[in-house]
């Protein structure tokens, strides 16, 4: 890479690009080799990696490593939705038994089940 500057977006090719880093200090160290001090773009991350070690980041890999971690918070949020629609189901169901009607109970159940697997990641 030919120059680095703070707040620069790179990747470690040692490392594959894995991670999508903003340089948040250039130093230099003991024999002189210019170094960077690194933060994670979508991980709560810290590194720092030699210069030559870096390449800038281009808008297309920028664009899909977006994308996935789009992906992953969403696929996550979406499990904990459908496990307490789970819990409220089980909840509402156990209300409708309560009050006498099993079928009831069972419709209840599947209803929320359903309008909960709607959400607004589905838009």
């Amino acid at each position: 890479m030919q120059s680095v500057s703070v707040g620069d977006l790179v990747i470690r090719k040692s490392h594959g690009g894995d991670i999508v880093f903003k340089v948040a200090d250039v130093f230099c160290d003991e024999s002189g080799k210019v170094h960077c001090m690194l933060k994670g773009m979508h991980l709560r991350l810290m590194a720092d990696a030699p210069a030559e070690d870096l390449e800038p980041v281009d808008a297309i890999h920028l664009r899909q490593e977006i994308k996935r971690f789009e992906d992953l918070h969403n696929d996550s949020l979406r499990r904990i939705l459908q496990r307490r629609a789970g819990h409220l189901a089980k909840d509402k169901g156990k209300i409708k038994e309560k009050e006498g009607d099993p079928k009831e109970a069972k419709e209840s159940k599947d209803q929320l089940a359903e309008s909960l697997k709607k959400s607004f990641f589905d838009l």
